[in-house]
């Protein structure tokens, strides 16, 4: 218990101290960006640094993060000489304001941080950048009132609410983002050079408001340009990447209509700050619901591409795990079933010799129809487990399947094999035999072909095998798909998406059917 109150105590002092300093540096950032030319606030950040702690630090720092926070404003208007017990009183509503509003937004939605769906980003938009403002800058507003500061920091009340409502906006969804863990994990190398190009394009963006802002045919151009630049950096960065980019693109737009040289100082000094604000508003607020879209599009391809490799992990499973149970099948048969019936054979053999002569007859024909059986079962676990194929290669296992297929149907299977076929890899290999017989098995059952073509190409990046023959053929939805798939020809299609290869199909009613597989020669990168 000790420890735990100790390890607690320490969290709280550090979230203190953070916020003092995240304080001092949140009512600079502020007194930095005055309206032009007043010495009123265009964005208010320290009630979002609050904010965005709470919503980040558990609640038993809370009170030492709005503590440190509002000592921290105090220790800037002591440094700057401003009246601190002034400073401190309009502070105070924010203070108490935040924490109730942190604490809804918290039981409404723990996952607030990933902005991936309109529901979060809605809620957030509604309860922070709405009802808080709304609250905590009439809140100072009033209480302003009774101090000296009333037209000097605090403005009108419209010009209060909107520079609070532009602090939760610009900074919260920033901070949420970036100290997210799923954002933390996705940084790469690449995003280096994207935030060199974002750098790049803040800097144009700078220099065409510093030449051109003092042109009104040009103001309209002027303030669409950023939407690009937003989107851009949403495409690229994600979320953390808008918000951050939105915080830049409104604080040059503020720091330059401090200067006088920008798109929104007019003739009325109110009306020049409060065009800022909501044009700042409108942009945060668009960027946000455009980011949130592309964020939900995103995920949605994300739970697509992981159910993808998913499905392609369980087809190689149990495409493995069916080459297994068919050398298992094919060995009990080769060593139990095919020695029992051998025996059998041997026996009735003996039998033969001391039964009466007018019994041999029908004891022969018996011995011929278990080694016809035999025969078959060897022939069985051959197609089960091709031990040719390993022994001396795909091009004598494919002419041995032709031939054998031929000769059991008595149908003419011509066979067209590359020589280089038996330099393929193993998995290449296995499943190209796998697909000619299948695609064999399917002529002679289903297809009734009397004439039956085996071809295999080995080019340069893909080993190409065709199976052609003259059977009934079959409706096809659409070329190269089949209305309704049988296991076999979903095997052959799956074994060759795991060899990052393709599967096609050409039939038609009475004109046959061509089975085309085609395997890249290098094996396909694990997924």
């Amino acid at each position: 218990m000790a420890k735990a109150a100790v390890a607690d105590a320490s969290l709280s002092l550090a979230w203190g101290a953070g916020l003092f300093a995240g304080g001092c540096l949140a009512q600079l950032a502020s007194s930095a960006l005055w309206g032009p030319r007043t010495e009123i606030y265009m964005i208010w950040f320290p009630g979002a640094v609050l904010l965005a702690a709470l919503l980040s630090a558990p609640v038993s720092s809370w009170f030492s993060c709005a503590l440190g926070l509002l000592l921290g404003i105090a220790a800037i208007a002591l440094t700057f000489q401003a009246p601190v017990f002034e400073v401190v009183l309009t502070t105070l509503p924010v203070i108490l304001v935040v924490p109730i509003f942190a604490h809804v937004i918290l039981a409404w939605q723990r996952n607030l941080s990933t902005f991936e769906d309109f529901r979060q980003i809605g809620g957030f938009l509604v309860l922070a950048v709405v009802l808080l403002p709304l609250a905590s800058g009439t809140a100072v507003y009033l209480v302003s009132a009774y101090t000296g500061l009333r037209g000097v920091a605090v403005g009108g009340w419209l010009n209060t609410v909107l520079a609070h409502a532009l602090g939760y906006i610009l900074f919260v969804p920033a901070w949420l983002s970036l100290v997210h863990p799923k954002w933390l994990l996705q940084r790469d190398r690449r995003h280096s050079s994207t935030v060199a190009i974002a750098v790049v394009l803040l800097v144009a963006l700078w220099w065409t408001w510093r030449e051109f802002g003092a042109q009104p045919i040009v103001t309209p151009v002027l303030l669409i340009v950023p939407v690009g630049i937003v989107t851009w950096a949403t495409l690229r960065l994600r979320m953390p990447g808008t918000c951050l980019m939105l915080l830049a693109i409104v604080v040059i737009a503020a720091g330059m209509s401090v200067d006088g040289n920008s798109p929104f100082v007019g003739g009325d000094v109110r009306h020049s700050t409060l065009s800022l604000q909501l044009w700042a508003l409108a942009l945060s607020v668009v960027s946000l619901l455009l980011a949130t879209l592309i964020e939900q599009r995103r995920s949605g391809q994300q739970a697509l591409v992981s159910k993808h490799r998913e499905v392609h992990d369980l087809a190689e499973r149990l495409i493995a795990a069916q080459e297994q149970e068919r050398t298992r099948i094919a060995r009990d048969l080769h060593n139990d079933i095919s020695q029992r019936l051998a025996s059998s054979s041997i026996q009735l053999s003996a039998l033969r010799r001391q039964v009466d002569p007018a019994w041999r007859g029908g004891i022969s024909q018996v011995q011929n129809e278990l080694i016809s059986l035999s025969n078959d079962i060897r022939h069985i676990s051959h197609e089960l487990h091709p031990n040719m194929l390993r022994q001396t290669g795909l091009v004598a296992a494919l002419n041995e399947l032709s031939v054998t297929h031929g000769r059991l149907e008595g149908l003419e299977i011509k066979s067209h094999i590359s020589a280089q076929a038996d330099l393929l890899y193993d998995e290449a290999a296995l499943c190209l035999y796998r697909a000619a017989q299948e695609a064999i098995s399917n002529a002679v059952r289903h297809g009734h072909a009397h004439h039956i073509v085996v071809s295999l190409n080995v080019g340069e990046s893909f080993a190409e095998l065709t199976v052609d023959d003259d059977g009934k053929g079959f409706v096809a939805a659409r070329s190269g798909e089949v209305s309704m798939p049988g296991l076999g020809l979903v095997s052959i299609d799956e074994r060759a998406k795991l060899l990052g290869g393709s599967f096609e199909i050409d039939t038609a009613l009475g004109k046959g059917t061509k089975v085309c597989i085609r395997i890249p020669i290098s094996p396909y990168p694990a997924q």
